[in-house]
């Protein structure tokens, strides 16, 4: 048994599209129970140096040191969140 990263879905369309990339036959996991493994991240967040012209630095300086630990798109969801809060004016930085 080999472990399948799954990014967001365990449907079996995921299955399949993961086992074909990786050079398995689908009927081989479909035959078996197979294990999912949830990747999780952390992202550092760095406060030192120019934040560019669209972030107030007094708001990156309130973030926390870190995202996560926790899956890809949780912690992708709040880093984005926390870009857009830190903006001089949300709309420029939201419509990149």
């Amino acid at each position: 048994e080999k472990p399948l990263p799954v990014i967001c879905s365990t449907s079996a369309a995921s299955l399949k599209s993961l086992t074909r990339d990786r050079g398995m036959l689908y009927k081989d996991v479909a035959a078996g129970p197979c294990k999912i493994v949830m990747s999780t991240v952390c992202v550092y967040v760095n406060k030192h140096g120019n934040f560019g012209p669209h972030l107030d630095p007094k708001r990156v300086q309130q973030l926390p040191d870190h995202f996560g630990p926790g899956p890809v798109n949780v912690v992708l969801r709040r880093i984005v969140q926390a870009c857009v809060d830190c903006a001089l004016e949300t709309k420029t930085v939201f419509g990149y």
